[in-house]
């Protein structure tokens, strides 16, 4: 039989299986139903104390998606840009299904203003539709990634707080060392205080000082992270990387602002220390612009919120992951975008660690506890005697908002403001 000619298709009706029954015949009509877009319903906002913005998203299928859309110092102004995507969503009837081509849809709509605030509102409703997914499918998120890789996270606090010139050591001492005896294995504080191009007020001995004092109360088993939140010049960052060195830090976190990234593997190269940076980098191509230079970066650190959601910070972590670099992201949040960094970690082999703000001294302001207070069951949070997370298994986000308590903490002016340091001279400097 010549091989070319056609043979008989099992759905032929002239066509007869080999047990001699005649195969159905199948209509193509019968793959026409398309399921029907979930769109939004209703979608409620509100500013909280300390300084968090969330939404509650209710799509046309009745499910309800939780958001976060933190600003530090602009969720107040960032809360009217999420109505202007609520309003983009609905016009173009976008399916919540589909966050990714929402995300595409959204980018392609704005020539200019793709920043912080931009990207901080469309992850609020990008939040909310993986969290919708989640609980449609009745599946974790890290599931509809692809599956987890790990079964729990380490996890690292904040402590210490920001901290001038001539401050005494013992607080911060003090600070984390009650973290410690909570079980935290792993924390990160401020580095230096605000300083100038050239270090005339001895800054950088004051850091070593105080770190040094650090590390002689916690001892070498617990990891310490420096921030230099990236208020020092290049210069100064060298020095002042050279004199943490000692303290063997598990990394230093932006030891320059990103406009001088160029320093980065210079410091890297004279120090050998890790170097994380990417908290107030927007786009997946910046990191990996930054990668491109071997050696300047060995942890990237998105912000889940402002680079615009799960999708993009999974690019990032599969970017580290190709890199053979380490991937944890900036989140000095709320609970619902710290789940969010860990649903994407779950199925990250770069995941190494997850910053998490339960207790950090930002909270005090709204008193009580509010990264557990807003939340229905905040056992949910709670680390193992190895100070990490389990991987949550519940479907979405694996957290639910007490929109209740949400409703009665709302407000129109936050308690928390960007700080505006001041150095010695009155010259103002970078918080």
């Amino acid at each position: 039989m010549d091989p070319l000619e056609r043979q008989p298709s099992p759905n032929d009706e002239s066509s007869t299986l080999w047990t001699g029954i005649s195969a159905p015949s199948i209509q193509a009509s019968q793959f026409s139903t398309r399921i029907p877009p979930v769109t939004i319903n209703n979608l409620e906002i509100a500013c909280v104390p300390p300084r968090w913005g969330v939404l509650k998203l209710e799509g046309s299928n009745g499910i309800i998606g939780y958001g976060e859309f933190t600003l530090e110092g602009q969720t107040e102004r960032t809360a009217d840009v999420v109505r202007d995507i609520e309003s983009f969503v609905k016009e173009k009837n976008l399916d919540l299904r589909n966050p990714n081509r929402m995300i595409e849809a959204l980018r392609g709509s704005k020539f200019y203003n793709r920043d912080g605030m931009f990207w901080s509102a469309v992850a609020g409703i990008e939040m909310a539709c993986w969290d919708m997914l989640g609980k449609e499918s009745n599946m974790p998120i890290h599931e509809l990634l692809g599956g987890k890789v790990r079964d729990r996270l380490m996890v690292y606090h904040w402590a210490g707080g920001n901290f001038d010139h001539g401050d005494p050591a013992a607080p911060a001492v003090e600070e984390v060392q009650a973290l410690v005896a909570r079980g935290l294995k792993a924390i990160k504080l401020n580095a230096c205080p605000p300083m100038h191009e050239i270090d005339i007020s001895q800054g950088v001995d004051q850091a070593a000082e105080r770190m040094s004092a650090i590390r002689d109360a916690v001892g070498s088993k617990v990891l310490l992270a420096f921030d230099f939140h990236g208020r020092v010049s290049p210069g100064n960052a060298m020095a002042l990387a050279r004199a943490l060195a000692p303290v063997k830090p598990f990394f230093i976190e932006e030891p320059v602002p990103p406009e001088h990234n160029d320093y980065l593997c210079q410091i890297h190269e004279a120090t050998g220390l890790r170097i994380a940076t990417g908290e107030r980098m927007f786009e997946p191509e910046q990191f990996a612009s930054l990668l491109r230079t071997p050696g300047a970066v060995q942890i990237l650190q998105p912000d889940l919120v402002h680079i615009g959601g799960i999708s993009r910070t999974k690019l990032v972590a599969d970017l580290a992951s190709t890199f053979g670099i380490g991937c944890a992201p900036h989140c000095p949040m709320g609970p619902i975008a710290f789940m969010a960094c860990i649903q994407v970690l779950a199925c990250s082999k770069s995941g190494q660690i997850q910053e998490c703000s339960d207790g950090i001294h930002y909270n005090k302001a709204a008193g009580g506890n509010p990264f557990r207070d807003y939340v229905v069951d905040p056992s949910v949070l709670d680390l193992d005697s190895d100070g990490c997370i389990p991987i949550p298994s519940g479907p979405g986000l694996g957290i639910e908002l007490d929109w209740e308590a949400v409703s009665r903490a709302k407000t129109d002016k936050l308690p928390w403001a960007e700080p505006s340091p001041v150095a010695p001279d009155g010259l103002p400097r970078r918080w």
